[in-house]
């Protein structure tokens, strides 16, 4: 399955057969939604694990 930064599925594999799925995707819609929805800035990496 492959989901857009929306959440809208743009393409769905089989549920009973193993399959190769291609597609096309649109970087510069990525980029955009990463503008309005700044996740990373919430951020503190000083909290996570390292070393796992």
């Amino acid at each position: 399955m492959v989901v857009n930064p929306s959440g809208d599925t743009l393409i769905e594999g089989s549920t009973t057969v193993e399959e190769t799925l291609y597609i096309s995707i649109n970087i510069e819609e990525t980029l955009e939604v990463r503008q309005k929805v700044p996740v990373f800035s919430s951020r503190v990496p000083n909290l996570y694990k390292q070393g796992l």
